[in-house]
This record gives C-alpha cells, sequence and structure tokens, in this order.
C-alpha cells in the first residue's frame, strides 16, 4: 500500500505542476523533496494508522478512514483504489501544508516527522504547537521534543495507558516515534556535514 500511496503521491504532484503550480499556497518545497517526503511518511503512516477500508469514529470522534484519512463519509465502505488516492491526496496535502508553515531548511526526515506529525493532530493544531515554533526558531531539538506535548486524545492523559489493552497509548507512542524521526534527520544531517 506504501506503494501505492507514493504513486499517488507522484500523480497529485505532476497534476499541480500541470496546473501551473502547486494549490493550498504552498510556496517553497520543490517536487522531488515532496516525493522524497512522501517515501519516507507512507510507511510510516501505514504503521501507525492502518489501513480500514471502512470508515470509523476515531477517538476524536472524527469519521476516518483509509490511512488515517479524516472528515470521510459516516458508515462508508471505500474500495482499495480510492483509499490510495485518499491517502496520497491526504498525506500531498498534508506535505503542502507543514512545508507552508516552516520557515526554515530541514533534513527530509525531520520534515518528514512534522508532516506526520501534522497528519495525527491536524494542521490547525500542528500550526499553533511548540513543536512548529521551536523548529522556526531555528531550536531544532526542542522542536523535534515539543512533539511529545500532544500526549492528549479525547480529553485522556494517553501516557497513563501503557500496557492496558484499551487506551489510547498508540497515540503518545505515534508521537514519540515522531519524534525520534526528527532527531534522527537531525542527526544524520549534522554527520553528513562533518
Amino acid at each position: 500500500m506504501a506503494d501505492d500511496v507514493e504513486k499517488a503521491v507522484e500523480e497529485q504532484v505532476i497534476v499541480d505542476v500541470a496546473e501551473g503550480g502547486f494549490k493550498l499556497g504552498f510556496r517553497h518545497i520543490a517536487a522531488a523533496t515532496v516525493i522524497s517526503v512522501a517515501a519516507i511518511c507512507a510507511p510510516i503512516l501505514k504503521a501507525h494508522e492502518g489501513n480500514s477500508l471502512n470508515s470509523y469514529q476515531d477517538i476524536g470522534g472524527v469519521w476516518t478512514a483509509c490511512e488515517g484519512v479524516a472528515h470521510v463519509l459516516p458508515h462508508h465502505t471505500y474500495t482499495p483504489s480510492e483509499c490510495g488516492k485518499m491517502n496520497g491526496k491526504a498525506l500531498t496535502e498534508k506535505i503542502y501544508g507543514v512545508s507552508d508553515q516552516i520557515d526554515v531548511n530541514l533534513p527530509d526526515k525531520t520534515l518528514a516527522a512534522h508532516v506526520d506529525f501534522a497528519y495525527n493532530v491536524g494542521l490547525g493544531a500542528y500550526h499553533t504547537s511548540r513543536a512548529l515554533r521551536e523548529t522556526n526558531k531555528g531550536i531544532f531539538l526542542d522542536g523535534c521534543y515539543a512533539m511529545l506535548d500532544f500526549y492528549r486524545a479525547g480529553g485522556h492523559d494517553c501516557r497513563l495507558d501503557k500496557g492496558k489493552k484499551h487506551g489510547c497509548y498508540g497515540v503518545y507512542q505515534y508521537h514519540i516515534d515522531d519524534m525520534n524521526l526528527c532527531l534522527e534527520g537531525l542527526k544524520e544531517n549534522v554527520s553528513t556535514q562533518r
């Protein structure tokens, strides 16, 4: 499925370029970077979100389907092909949306971590997050660590649910994984500059 998402992202980028530029106010990211970030994000999203052909309400009550595509039709079943296209479009939009908000250059893995994080919390929450603020100040480590500020889901502290069968610790683990990817990107960037 990750290959389907990557293909859908590539197709979306081609359409956006053919229409005279990127949509959503997208200003400062190369098509190759969009594709690279998508290639990093696609398997992570699959692991974090799964791929549900049937829409369901997530822990926040938002109707979701496919690989975490939010605001879908309630009680609807999608085909694998529909999910592939929806996943690619949603990921492309998140890459564009995050890139529009970041004022600094980031390694692809670190950018992918921010995209995956925004995919989970939403672009609105990402826009007001400390992760974005610290990153834009150039305090990159704090930007990565700030992803752990989002530990609540549905009003519940997900950190308290580790080891419980029913709970939301997976949401917090999602952000730990994003933080680690963010840090990994920074570490690799430093080691390649030596």
